[in-house]
Parts: C-alpha cells; structure tokens; sequence
C-alpha cells in the first residue's frame, strides 16, 4: 500500500478528516453550482467555491468563500437536539430551519433523522459575517434537505462510511 493511501486510511479509521486531496471544480462565471450531502443539497451563487472540505466517519464540513461571506456548512446525523431557545424561520417540506441565539447566531437544518427518529439537526449552517436578520435568509434558504441522487450535483461530499441507523 502507497503511504499516500495508508495515511487517509489511518485518519478515516482515527476519525480525522481528509481534506485538500481534491480540488473543487472550476466553474464559469454566472454559472450555479449544487453541491451534495448525504442528506442534503447546498446551491452556491456565482461568486462562491468551495475552499476547503473534512470528510470524517460522523461530520462532513465544507467551507464556502465568497467575496463577502464564508460559510461554513456541517453535515451529521449523530448530534443531538439542542436546548438552547431557538426561533423558527423557514418550513420547507419536512425541512425546518431555525436560528440558535447568543453572541454567535447559528442556524440548524432539522428534519427527521434516518430510521424515524426525532427531528433533529442534520446540517449545521455558519456565517461570517452573520447578521443574525433577515439578510441570511438569502443563504439559509439554499439548503434543502432531499435525496442527493435525485438531483444533479457538480461536486458530492459523502463519507464512504454509512451512518449508523
């Protein structure tokens, strides 16, 4: 086995993530990328790319930069449900967003998670800078919760470790 392989290996099996080996498509200008998650999409503006991912066994993470913002979008089915109060902001579907308050606003995609289990959060969205008003409607609102394989995505961030069910 090459070293290269047997070390992504080790931090696959340790946890740890392995990023940077690939590098996020090219696009053109004005043309909207989807990108894919296990259990959802994310649909980048023209002005945004992927500048760094982490694929581990529980979380994928995937940063998005742009001119302006950086986003940071984290993807698990073993966190819990927080206690926090939160604010209901958007209902799509079985899809729920909601804003988690403090000096740090975050929001959570939640959705009933996988085997019928309660809703609970799946994606974890960040951004930098938040406002924490109706300006982030604009980046919370492209994330869906959906089949991947439904949809056609230019790039996939899937661990290659099924989630415990």
């Amino acid at each position: 086995m090459r070293p290269l392989a047997a070390a992504l290996l080790v931090l696959a099996m340790l946890g740890g993530s392995a990023h940077g080996w690939a590098e996020p498509r090219k696009t053109k200008a004005g043309d909207a990328q989807l990108i894919c998650f296990r259990y959802g999409t994310f649909r980048l503006l023209a002005d945004e790319r992927v500048v760094d991912y982490k694929i581990g066994i529980d979380v994928t993470s995937v940063t998005i930069g742009s001119r302006t913002d950086k986003i940071t979008i984290s993807e698990s089915s073993a966190w819990p449900v927080p206690t926090q109060p939160r604010e209901q902001l958007l209902a799509k579907g079985q899809t729920e967003i909601y804003r988690y308050g403090g000096a740090a606003h975050r929001y959570a995609v939640m959705a009933p998670a996988p085997g019928g289990m309660e809703a609970k959060p799946l994606i974890w969205l960040s951004v930098v800078p938040l406002t924490g008003n109706g300006d982030d409607a604009a980046i919370y609102a492209r994330v869906e919760l959906r089949d991947p394989g439904t949809v056609k995505c230019q790039q996939s961030f899937v661990s290659d470790v099924a989630p415990a069910e």
